[in-house]
Protein backbone atom coordinates (compact mmCIF):
# COMPACT_ATOMS: atom_id res chain seq x y z
CA UNK A 1 0.00 0.00 0.00
CA UNK A 2 1.07 3.55 -0.59
CA UNK A 3 -0.29 4.72 2.75
CA UNK A 4 -0.77 1.85 5.20
CA UNK A 5 -2.87 3.73 7.72
CA UNK A 6 -3.96 7.22 8.67
CA UNK A 7 -4.26 6.37 12.38
CA UNK A 8 -1.68 8.21 14.47
CA UNK A 9 -1.45 5.35 16.99
CA UNK A 10 -0.40 2.91 14.27
CA UNK A 11 3.39 3.24 13.98
CA UNK A 12 4.29 1.64 10.65
CA UNK A 13 8.03 2.32 11.01
CA UNK A 14 8.21 0.61 14.42
CA UNK A 15 6.22 -2.37 13.16
CA UNK A 16 8.40 -2.69 10.06
CA UNK A 17 11.57 -2.59 12.19
CA UNK A 18 10.24 -5.24 14.60
CA UNK A 19 9.07 -7.60 11.87
CA UNK A 20 12.34 -7.22 9.95
CA UNK A 21 14.28 -8.08 13.10
CA UNK A 22 12.09 -11.18 13.58
CA UNK A 23 12.28 -12.14 9.92
CA UNK A 24 8.52 -11.95 9.55
CA UNK A 25 6.88 -10.88 6.31
CA UNK A 26 4.18 -8.22 6.72
CA UNK A 27 1.73 -6.81 4.21
CA UNK A 28 -0.53 -3.84 4.81
CA UNK A 29 -4.06 -3.38 3.51
CA UNK A 30 -6.75 -0.90 4.45
CA UNK A 31 -10.01 -2.03 6.02
CA UNK A 32 -12.20 -1.12 3.03
CA UNK A 33 -10.11 -3.34 0.78
CA UNK A 34 -10.17 -6.19 3.32
CA UNK A 35 -13.96 -6.01 3.50
CA UNK A 36 -14.10 -5.96 -0.30
CA UNK A 37 -11.94 -9.08 -0.53
CA UNK A 38 -14.25 -10.80 1.94
CA UNK A 39 -17.28 -9.80 -0.13
CA UNK A 40 -15.63 -11.04 -3.32
CA UNK A 41 -15.28 -14.41 -1.59
CA UNK A 42 -18.97 -14.28 -0.58
CA UNK A 43 -20.22 -13.05 -3.98
CA UNK A 44 -17.92 -14.69 -6.57
CA UNK A 45 -20.54 -14.16 -9.27
CA UNK A 46 -19.91 -10.38 -9.24
CA UNK A 47 -16.80 -9.25 -11.11
CA UNK A 48 -17.54 -5.53 -10.72
CA UNK A 49 -18.38 -4.72 -7.11
CA UNK A 50 -18.03 -1.75 -4.76
CA UNK A 51 -18.06 -1.92 -0.97
CA UNK A 52 -18.64 1.24 1.05
CA UNK A 53 -17.79 1.10 4.74
CA UNK A 54 -17.94 3.64 7.51
CA UNK A 55 -15.99 3.02 10.69
CA UNK A 56 -14.74 5.24 13.51
CA UNK A 57 -11.39 5.40 11.68
CA UNK A 58 -12.97 6.78 8.51
CA UNK A 59 -14.96 6.16 5.36
CA UNK A 60 -13.63 3.78 2.75
CA UNK A 61 -14.63 2.15 -0.50
CA UNK A 62 -13.10 -0.93 -2.05
CA UNK A 63 -13.56 -1.91 -5.68
CA UNK A 64 -13.44 -5.24 -7.45
CA UNK A 65 -12.97 -4.53 -11.16
CA UNK A 66 -12.74 -7.39 -13.62
CA UNK A 67 -12.60 -9.82 -10.71
CA UNK A 68 -9.56 -8.16 -9.09
CA UNK A 69 -9.18 -5.80 -6.14
CA UNK A 70 -8.31 -2.37 -7.46
CA UNK A 71 -5.42 -0.90 -5.45
CA UNK A 72 -4.63 2.07 -7.68
CA UNK A 73 -1.44 3.26 -9.31
CA UNK A 74 0.15 4.30 -6.01
CA UNK A 75 -1.50 1.74 -3.73
CA UNK A 76 -3.83 4.30 -2.13
CA UNK A 77 -7.17 3.04 -3.45
CA UNK A 78 -9.88 2.62 -0.83
CA UNK A 79 -9.57 5.91 1.05
CA UNK A 80 -12.83 7.55 -0.02
CA UNK A 81 -13.06 9.60 3.16
CA UNK A 82 -10.01 11.65 2.21
CA UNK A 83 -11.67 12.90 -0.99
CA UNK A 84 -12.10 16.68 -0.95
CA UNK A 85 -15.69 17.84 -1.10
CA UNK A 86 -16.98 21.40 -1.42
CA UNK A 87 -18.87 22.75 1.55
CA UNK A 88 -22.18 24.46 1.05
CA UNK A 89 -21.43 27.74 2.80
CA UNK A 90 -17.76 28.42 2.04
CA UNK A 91 -15.28 28.09 -0.77
CA UNK A 92 -13.29 25.62 1.32
CA UNK A 93 -13.15 21.90 0.68
CA UNK A 94 -13.33 19.37 3.49
CA UNK A 95 -12.40 15.69 3.45
CA UNK A 96 -15.62 13.77 2.85
CA UNK A 97 -15.41 11.92 6.18
CA UNK A 98 -15.26 15.23 8.10
CA UNK A 99 -18.46 16.61 6.60
CA UNK A 100 -21.61 16.83 8.73
CA UNK A 101 -23.62 13.63 8.33
CA UNK A 102 -26.29 15.00 5.95
CA UNK A 103 -23.67 16.45 3.60
CA UNK A 104 -21.56 13.28 3.84
CA UNK A 105 -24.61 11.19 2.99
CA UNK A 106 -25.23 13.22 -0.16
CA UNK A 107 -21.55 13.03 -1.14
CA UNK A 108 -21.53 9.26 -0.66
CA UNK A 109 -24.78 8.79 -2.60
CA UNK A 110 -23.57 10.82 -5.59
CA UNK A 111 -20.13 9.15 -5.52
CA UNK A 112 -21.77 5.72 -5.57
CA UNK A 113 -24.03 6.84 -8.40
CA UNK A 114 -21.13 8.16 -10.47
CA UNK A 115 -19.14 4.96 -9.95
CA UNK A 116 -22.11 2.70 -10.69
CA UNK A 117 -22.50 4.34 -14.10
CA UNK A 118 -18.85 4.99 -14.91
CA UNK A 119 -17.52 1.54 -13.93
CA UNK A 120 -20.66 -0.37 -14.96
CA UNK A 121 -20.88 -1.94 -11.50
CA UNK A 122 -23.04 -5.00 -10.85
CA UNK A 123 -23.29 -4.89 -7.08
CA UNK A 124 -22.77 -2.42 -4.23
CA UNK A 125 -22.47 -3.45 -0.59
CA UNK A 126 -23.04 -0.91 2.17
CA UNK A 127 -21.46 -1.27 5.60
CA UNK A 128 -22.75 1.59 7.74
CA UNK A 129 -24.50 2.00 11.08
CA UNK A 130 -28.21 0.97 10.77
CA UNK A 131 -29.66 4.47 11.15
CA UNK A 132 -27.30 5.88 8.51
CA UNK A 133 -27.86 2.91 6.25
CA UNK A 134 -31.61 3.58 6.05
CA UNK A 135 -31.02 7.20 5.11
CA UNK A 136 -28.57 6.24 2.37
CA UNK A 137 -30.89 3.53 1.01
CA UNK A 138 -33.59 6.19 0.59
CA UNK A 139 -31.35 8.27 -1.70
CA UNK A 140 -29.92 5.55 -3.92
CA UNK A 141 -32.80 4.12 -6.02
CA UNK A 142 -33.08 7.18 -8.26
CA UNK A 143 -29.30 7.57 -8.60
CA UNK A 144 -27.80 4.17 -9.35
CA UNK A 145 -27.60 2.49 -12.72
CA UNK A 146 -30.75 0.35 -13.13
CA UNK A 147 -28.93 -2.99 -13.18
CA UNK A 148 -27.00 -2.43 -9.91
CA UNK A 149 -28.01 -4.54 -6.94
CA UNK A 150 -27.46 -3.30 -3.39
CA UNK A 151 -26.75 -5.39 -0.28
CA UNK A 152 -25.84 -4.67 3.32
CA UNK A 153 -22.81 -5.77 5.33
CA UNK A 154 -23.96 -5.93 8.93
CA UNK A 155 -20.64 -6.93 10.54
CA UNK A 156 -17.87 -4.83 9.01
CA UNK A 157 -15.17 -5.77 11.60
CA UNK A 158 -15.78 -9.48 11.07
CA UNK A 159 -15.74 -9.03 7.30
CA UNK A 160 -12.42 -7.13 7.55
CA UNK A 161 -10.94 -10.00 9.61
CA UNK A 162 -12.17 -12.51 7.02
CA UNK A 163 -10.51 -10.43 4.29
CA UNK A 164 -7.27 -10.36 6.30
CA UNK A 165 -7.41 -14.14 6.61
CA UNK A 166 -7.86 -14.44 2.84
CA UNK A 167 -4.84 -12.17 2.30
CA UNK A 168 -2.75 -14.30 4.69
CA UNK A 169 -3.75 -17.50 2.87
CA UNK A 170 -2.90 -16.00 -0.52
CA UNK A 171 0.45 -14.76 0.76
CA UNK A 172 1.29 -18.16 2.30
CA UNK A 173 0.32 -19.89 -0.97
CA UNK A 174 2.58 -17.52 -2.91
CA UNK A 175 5.48 -18.23 -0.53
CA UNK A 176 5.04 -21.99 -0.78
CA UNK A 177 4.77 -21.97 -4.57
CA UNK A 178 7.80 -19.70 -4.97
CA UNK A 179 9.94 -21.76 -2.61
CA UNK A 180 10.25 -18.80 -0.27
CA UNK A 181 8.67 -20.63 2.66
CA UNK A 182 11.37 -22.23 4.76
CA UNK A 183 10.74 -25.14 7.08
CA UNK A 184 11.67 -24.40 10.68
CA UNK A 185 12.80 -27.13 13.04
CA UNK A 186 12.38 -26.70 16.78
CA UNK A 187 15.02 -28.49 18.88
Amino acid sequence: MGEPNALAAFDVCALNAATKKLGVSVRYENDANLVTLSLQDRYPEFTHLAALIERPSGTGMGLILGGHLYRGVHGRAGELGRSPWPTRYTQAREPLEQLPWAARLDAIAYTLAALSHTLDLEHIVLGLQPERLCQLHERLPDLLAPSVTVATETDVPRSALHGAGLCALRHARELVLSGGFRETHVA
